[in-house]
């Protein structure tokens, strides 16, 4: 089941948080990795990280073409203090914790108790992916794209498979929200590689809620 709203938030609003997410400090992003085989490393952009991130890019590269596990890079947001009051955090509250997102879980996926177990702010940058993987034992997952001026020839683009042989793109579009439902066996996902030619990344606030 899936389902893509399209200008979710109110415009100014959703300029304010695009623009609020590109003008974050690099050094507010940690870079994670996973190679398929071990847990997933964070890394923040710092000189120190730079040897250690060619050594990641390296494994990650191996793994993609081998098809072990579940293989992606890309910029995320992590763990904020508590009581923090950044654009994230507000939006957390303010929006995916409101009454009006619950309505919208239960009326348009079926949730019961809709209770919000991760988000964050992802940034995919050139080179950036993340190959096919299906989040089992989880019950919706909503991506908010927040890029504007993107084009599909840029990447980054959602992917969902249907028996293994049908795919459904869905394009970033700016202010869309799109949600889909997991279950317990998930749904075999990717998000393709953002092109070498990209002019910025493809930024989105993303995560899942259980129903509980």
């Amino acid at each position: 089941m899936i389902q893509i709203i399209e200008d979710f938030l109110p415009e100014p609003v959703a300029k304010s948080l695009s623009q609020s997410i590109y003008d974050t400090p690099e050094n507010w992003w940690s870079t994670v990795y996973a190679d398929g085989i071990n847990p997933p490393i964070y890394l923040n952009n710092t000189l120190e990280n730079r040897k250690i991130k060619n050594i990641y890019d390296t494994k990650v590269n191996e793994s993609f073409i081998k098809s072990t596990g579940v293989v992606y890079r890309f910029k995320r947001s992590t763990e904020h203090v508590k009581g923090c009051s950044c654009y994230e955090c507000s939006f957390r509250e303010n929006y995916l914790k409101g009454k009006q997102f619950s309505d919208l879980l239960y009326g348009s996926m079926s949730m019961g108790n809709p209770v919000l177990f991760e988000s964050f702010v992802s940034s995919y940058e050139r080179g950036d992916f993340l190959n096919v993987h299906t989040d089992e034992k989880r019950g919706v997952a909503f991506v908010l794209n927040l890029t504007k001026d993107w084009k599909p020839e840029y990447g980054g683009l959602l992917t969902l498979l249907d028996n293994g042989d049908k795919m459904k793109s869905i394009f970033p579009k700016f202010n869309s929200l799109v949600l889909f439902k997991l279950g317990d066996e998930g749904v075999p996902h990717f998000v393709s590689e953002v092109s070498s030619r990209a002019p910025h990344a493809r930024v989105a606030i993303s995560g899942w809620f259980n129903d509980e």
